[in-house]
């Protein structure tokens, strides 16, 4: 952000000095002050831009937009030469005339108009650029995700510089809401707390952890004291929009108590008064008198948990499997998903292979609109309330499959959620009849959300990247399903196979796979093929089916299927695809050891990298990024004991010793490599291993490994 706040300097600067915003008759130095302005907006540019360079320097991969704001440098470089010229025409000469100087510049101005007008052009259009890569940047299209660590980084360095003497102060809502650890969340507090340029002010509801770490009650106050008036003048505007009430309310002087006695039993607890105001206006609607909405106020449990309870087990028996199968789903998925995407769920009880036989089809708003309310109302039935459905505009990232679909399902709040997933989750599982696996189930809806997607999808930006986010999940949750369902044989098989053939059809008439549309520079001879795909995406059970059925699928063109999972953190296709937990982000263990049971040659040559070995290309990779990290503030830890298991496996089915590394670097050995990495023990580990291997394999060796 350094660079690009510097890049928008340097083009607001020059488009003042094109457009002749500084009067330079202010002063005989004038243009003096302008060109020491330049040089430091240009020498801040530059230096922001060598730190993002020693950066992807560091194997830190850069975006698209990065790449293109790098770019932008090199153009201001040039524009600064244009700029100094025009200062220079403007440059009031000393011991002349203010006035005939004026009239000087003035008409050199004019004369030269069209070249400040040239300039002004180019500025405009740098201007236009830099605002467009940060706005898409911002919006969340196309990026990388934060990681802890850079998130700290930012933070450290923000605290640590004394360029501007500026204080921060950051409001941080429902601390207990965090879904991990609550340690996590006091390891970050107390890290931003430890700059005396930081305060935060934070609110959670009671927590023996946060109180432990942060119990200096002079600085913390119950914001449940604070509240009461809020909450008696809300439930009174609530009530008073009934004509009942007003009605009763001037009969019987006793109603004013009602909120005065909810806002005292709430104890800070909007959702709560939200859930009691809601009863009472039911109950005024029926005529009961105040006698009766004093009772609905002191029966109603004051524990939420206690209420959502009570709420489930009022739900008809005949409902329960299937409130249970939907409940599952909203606890299991990451984004609210569509209301026609749950009224799937009675097409799956019918036919679990719906999905696989349904046409490609774009979905029919008109249709959709004549089922929502039919299916609005099997959502209260079924879920009592808990779950509401909600009318939302499209917007990209709304909602996982907001395409056409715009009826949401939601909880009422994010404590029911929390109360199915932390207490509740295993009387859910209790009520299924039969076997049920909530990721199953969605990516079957999302398969069915991709085939009912429009047919102009890739050539309007928005449906392409709603479509893109829908194939994103999809992998995601069939990671997710390999991970949690116990059987050895994945479930959807068949479900990602027709996702193939769907891309295929999508994707439309070109003379490439699918999964290369959206590599920046596709080497040429590399085959890409969906089961690369999914072994970058981690799907044993699926990979292991596929090479069960052909073996032969082992062999594919281009980089080997064990160079993917090795190196699966590089530039691939479509990158966005892929998600994992932060502990499987580099290389997975188990993919290697599939593939090397079904044949894979570690000392297989990969062309497009210059006929390295796989070996090789992993060892390399593997030194360049434990090297680069400590330099690298955007670099995250590295996993080395994965690393070091992989090493085993890959010199039990035969890596080779002999490798020669670099030529340019004869110092660069593979001991220096095992050293660096894992420590000289576990690297004289290594190379013993090797030696007895080598040994062992003696009479089948005959080519050396090269690594260049």
């Amino acid at each position: 952000m350094g660079l690009v706040s510097n890049i928008i300097s340097f083009i607001d600067f020059g488009l003042k000095i094109a457009s002749g915003a500084r009067n330079v008759r202010d002063s005989l130095h004038g243009t003096s002050a302008d060109l020491h302005e330049l040089e430091l907006i240009v020498a801040d540019v530059r230096t922001y831009n060598n730190q993002v360079k020693d950066q992807r320097h560091a194997d830190h991969q850069l975006s698209n937009h990065e790449r293109d704001i790098l770019a932008m440098v090199k153009e201001c470089d040039e524009l600064t030469v244009e700029l100094q010229k025009v200062i220079a025409k403007f440059k009031v000469r000393n011991g002349r005339s203010k006035t005939l100087e004026s009239g000087r510049i003035a008409f050199r101005t004019l004369r030269n108009q069209r070249y400040i007008d040239d300039l002004r052009a180019r500025l405009d259009g740098l201007d236009r650029r830099i605002r467009c890569n940060i706005q898409y940047m911002i919006n969340g299209r196309n990026h990388e995700k934060w990681e802890v660590h850079e998130l700290k980084a930012t933070f450290k360095r923000i605290a640590g510089q004394t360029e501007l003497d500026i204080k921060y102060c950051f409001f941080i809502d429902g601390l207990d809401e965090y879904s991990g650890d609550e340690e996590e969340v006091v390891e970050m507090l107390t890290f931003l707390s430890a700059s005396n340029a930081i305060k935060i002010c934070a609110s959670t509801r009671p927590r023996s952890i946060f109180e432990r770490y942060f119990c200096d009650t002079t600085l913390a106050f119950d914001i449940a004291k604070f509240t009461k008036a809020d909450m008696m003048q809300h439930v009174h505007l609530q009530l008073q929009e009934n004509e009942n009430f007003r009605r009763l309310e001037s009969t019987e002087p006793d109603c004013w108590k009602i909120t005065s006695l909810i806002a005292d039993l709430a104890r800070g607890v909007w959702l709560w008064v939200f859930l009691v105001t809601r009863n009472l206006k039911r109950a005024v609607n029926r005529y009961e008198g105040v006698d009766m909405l004093r009772k609905i106020v002191l029966q109603f449990p004051t524990d939420l948990e206690e209420f959502f309870k009570r709420m489930v087990n009022s739900i008809q028996p005949q409902y329960l499997e299937e409130m249970a199968q939907i409940f599952l789903i909203a606890v299991d998925q990451h984004h609210p998903l569509s209301l026609y995407a749950y009224s799937l769920l009675e097409l799956e009880r019918q036919n679990p292979d719906y999905t696989i036989k349904a046409p490609i089809k774009e979905l029919d708003d008109d249709y959709l609109n004549t089922k929502y309310p039919a299916w609005t109302s099997h959502i209260q039935n079924r879920c009592n309330d808990l779950l509401v459905v909600t009318i939302q505009e499209p917007q990209f990232g709304m909602a996982a499959d907001a395409t056409s679909v715009t009826h949401i399902v939601d909880s009422l709040h994010k404590t029911v959620r929390d109360f199915m997933r932390d207490i509740y989750y295993q009387q859910l599982t209790g009520h299924l009849k039969s076997e049920f696996l909530s990721t199953v189930s969605v990516c079957r809806m999302y398969l069915m959300l991709i085939k009912g997607m429009p047919t102009n999808t890739m050539n309007e930006r928005r449906l392409k990247w709603e479509y893109l986010f829908l194939m994103k999940d999809l992998l995601k949750y069939a990671y997710e399903t390999e991970k949690r369902s116990n059987h050895p044989e994945s479930p959807l098989v068949s479900v990602l196979d027709e996702f193939d053939r769907v891309n295929a059809h999508v994707w439309g008439d070109v003379n490439y796979h699918w999964t290369r549309a959206r590599m920046s520079a596709c080497e040429e001879g590399c085959d890409c093929n969906f089961l690369a795909l999914t072994v970058q995406a981690r799907l044993i059970k699926y990979v292991r089916a596929k090479l069960k059925a052909d073996p032969q699928k082992l062999q594919n063109k281009g980089h080997s299927l064990l160079d993917w999972a090795l190196r699966s953190h590089r530039e691939s296709p479509l990158r966005i695809l892929f998600h994992y937990d932060p502990e499987d982000t580099v290389v997975d263990v188990s993919m290697v050891t599939l593939l090397l049971e079904y044949g894979a040659d570690p000392n297989q040559p990969v062309h497009q990298d210059q006929d390295k070995t796989i070996w090789a290309l992993f060892l390399l990779s593997i030194y360049g990024m434990q090297v680069q990290s400590p330099k690298s503030i955007l670099a995250p830890d590295v996993p080395t004991e994965k690393w070091y298991q992989v090493c085993e496996l890959l010199i039990e089915y035969g890596a080779r010793q002999d490798c020669v590394l670099d030529d340019s670097k004869p110092e660069l050995t593979m001991q220096v490599i095992f050293e660096t990495v894992f420590g000289s023990a576990r690297a004289s580990a290594l190379q013993r291993q090797m030696r007895k291997k080598a040994e062992e394999m003696q009479p089948e060796a005959s080519n050396s490994c090269i690594v260049i």
